[in-house]
């Protein structure tokens, strides 16, 4: 994936372009993982390298539900 900004983001919220409806997400497995939101469509990678992301409200409850995953 290229990265396309120039500058840093100043929020995480910026940082994935959601505006203000970010929810974080605990990825409570080891294995990477890709998954696509729910609600919005939106590929999400985890692994335990990486267990926090900041994911769409949209799609944090139902990522939740899973049990793969803990709001923050």
């Amino acid at each position: 994936m290229a990265n396309r900004t120039a500058s840093r983001p100043s929020s995480p919220a910026e940082a994935i372009g959601y505006g203000s409806n970010v929810r974080r997400l605990q990825y409570l497995r080891e294995s990477p993982l890709a998954v696509r939101g729910p609600a919005t469509g939106r590929r999400y990678e985890f692994s335990a390298a990486v267990p926090e992301l900041g994911v769409d409200s949209r799609d944090a409850v139902a990522l939740e539900q899973t049990g793969f995953f803990r709001i923050l």
